[in-house]
């Protein structure tokens, strides 16, 4: 789903568009040649929320590329993420560095990874966000 207003297109992939109702913001929005991507969690479609950093790595990732997709992109259109971490971030850096050449091609994008206290839900521990060449 597409909607349009003279300068910002937000993008919403029809699995989204119950939570985007509910929660009033936009996985993405399409401006001045580039794509915003809201922040993409480890929270599967259904709402569930896998246990351990990893899983939810690897589903903040395929919501990523979800997003994308819906706007007609992909991954080698990424320019910068910015990842946000519950916990020990330590502990999840090796499967995010091991997961990124998975889903982005070289030259990688620039990466910014921040420990923060909490996010939208008491059981995410992984956020992840990014800005996309539309």
């Amino acid at each position: 789903m597409t909607q349009t207003t003279s300068v910002r297109q937000a993008v919403v992939p029809p699995s989204m568009e119950r939570m985007v109702s509910r929660l009033h913001f936009s996985p993405a929005i399409r401006a001045g040649g580039l794509l915003f991507v809201s922040g993409q969690v480890g929270s599967d479609v259904d709402q569930s929320i896998p246990d351990g950093a990893p899983a939810q790595i690897d589903v903040a990732l395929a919501n990523l590329g979800r997003v994308l997709r819906e706007a007609g992109l992909d991954f080698d259109r990424v320019v910068e993420i910015n990842s946000f971490h519950v916990g020990d971030m330590a502990a999840h850096m090796p499967h995010f560095v091991e997961a990124i050449p998975k889903h982005f091609p070289e030259p990688y994008p620039a990466w910014t990874a921040v420990q923060v206290a909490g996010l939208a839900h008491p059981k995410l521990i992984v956020e992840i966000k990014a800005i996309a060449l539309a």
